[in-house]
């Protein structure tokens, strides 16, 4: 439906009329002109009516030339056409007012034919002179969201005389002026979401920018709330980027409850993983026990007595013939038979035993086992005097107890305390200073240390 609307420039009540020295005319020096309140209540009911069913809101009025302020005030605030009506004397008359309203000819004397807009400010098809709806308003607002973000209007295209030519507006994060100090950090805020609900409000074609100012302020709401903005499409990942900026810290929690359940599983299946192995090698130990023991059983043996030594040798026996226990339960039953040769005193097939658990060729055999084979053996070399030779397996104890994994802290402290005690019998210096360290291991709880 389309409305015209008469609008009346009247003075502001808050003036103090006078009359002008001829009696008959008011007297308009510093008087300010104001439209009706009436006026302006028929105007915004016709702009309603626009806004509900289409159409045009023209607003018409007659007078001088301060009379077109009157008309400027009705298009900022929704009218899409303006006339002004002045008769041949610069008076309009009833006459004049009616053949504006029924004829566009170009002759007619009371007619205005300009057009009546802010060139900074008006869209495309205001200088084109296409229709002008609700989307003209979302553009002109965009020049002003725009003037709010960079400092400056965007800039208009000059390659023609006329105001006809409107440039594609740059986004606001690339207008901003570089030189100021704190342009890099403007440029951050203003790339994306500002820049993008810019560019649609200033969109040469109305039907790219948003349907209507309520839209546009949407966006601008959901932008400060932190949240997805119409503008940008419903991409996942946008989504995601703007729920976890929105819940920073609600989502860092969450990340850190995360990853400590994480940990606590990982640890749990380590645990776990290690009772296990455990188990296995507790079970091989008695497989093997109960193996030896039926070895030795009155019947194999046809009545005879069996001495220790004989016991140990089936039991070397029969972890030389198993194939089927892992390597190292293998390597560990090797050394538990290795200590028990030497208890007896075999240090031969101790030391054969011991040396198999030690070489470095066999990968699959743990830290912790090596590290007691070492010991075991540095103990037969005490015990036979060369105490270079022990020395030097204690050494090689030592690089295992400070970088292999698993060891046990009980071995690491018979490592210390034999290192002691040969060192003494070497060099009584040297024991003194290794004594000193393993104090101060003690005190600073490094590690759990028996004491010498």
């Amino acid at each position: 439906m389309n409305s015209v609307v008469c609008i009346s420039h009247v003075p502001d009540t808050e003036s103090r009329i006078k009359v002008g020295a001829d009696g008959r005319r008011i007297d308009e020096t510093g008087l300010k002109f104001i439209v009706s309140p009436y006026d302006e209540y028929a105007l915004e009911e016709a702009i309603r009516q626009k806004e509900k069913s289409g159409g045009d809101v023209t607003v018409l009025t007659f007078g001088p030339e301060r009379a077109a302020q009157a008309l400027r005030e009705c298009l900022a605030r929704g009218a899409t056409k303006a006339l002004h009506v002045k008769g041949e004397s610069g008076e309009a008359d009833a006459l004049g007012i009616a053949k504006v309203l029924a004829t566009t000819e170009a002759s007619a004397p009371t007619q205005t034919a300009a057009r009546l807009l802010t060139p900074d400010y008006a869209a495309p098809e205001q200088f084109h002179g296409g229709a002008i709806t609700t989307a003209t308003d979302v553009y002109a607002l965009g020049v002003v969201l725009y003037e709010l973000l960079v400092g400056a209007r965007p800039k208009r295209d000059a390659r023609s005389t006329a105001i006809d030519h409107v440039a594609g507006a740059t986004a606001p994060s690339a207008a901003l002026d570089r030189t100021t100090g704190d342009a890099g950090k403007r440029r951050r805020e203003l790339r994306g979401d500002l820049d993008r609900i810019t560019l649609t409000a200033l969109a040469a074609d109305q039907q790219r920018r948003y349907p209507s100012v309520e839209a546009l302020a949407a966006d601008l709401r959901r932008y400060l709330q932190g949240r997805p903005i119409a503008a940008r499409g419903d991409g996942a990942m946008y989504r995601l980027r703007k729920f976890v900026q929105r819940n920073r810290w609600a989502v860092a929690t969450a990340m850190f409850v995360f990853a400590v359940c994480i940990a606590a599983t990982i640890i749990s299946l380590r645990q776990a993983r290690n009772a296990l192995e455990q188990a296995t090698r507790a079970q091989a130990v008695r497989a093997f026990l109960v193996g030896v023991f039926k070895q030795t059983s009155p019947d194999q043996n046809k009545g005879k007595a069996i001495t220790a030594h004989e016991l140990l040798d089936a039991g070397a026996r029969q972890l030389a013939e198993n194939r089927e226990d892992p390597p190292e339960v293998k390597a560990d039953l090797a050394e538990v038979i290795a200590g028990l040769y030497a208890d007896i005193g075999d240090d031969e097939r101790a030391q054969s035993l011991h040396e198999a658990n030690i070489d470095q060729n066999r990968k699959d055999i743990p830290d912790a086992i090596r590290l007691r084979s070492l010991i075991g053996l540095s103990n037969i070399a005490e015990r036979r005097g060369t105490l270079p030779v022990a020395q030097a397996y204690l050494a090689q104890g030592l690089a295992i107890a400070m970088n292999g994994t698993g060891v046990d802290p009980l071995d690491v402290s018979e490592l210390r305390r034999r290192r002691i005690a040969i060192e003494g019998l070497a060099n009584p210096v040297a024991a003194e200073q290794l004594a000193r360290e393993a104090l101060a291991c003690i005190c600073s709880h490094d590690e759990f240390v028996s004491p010498v």
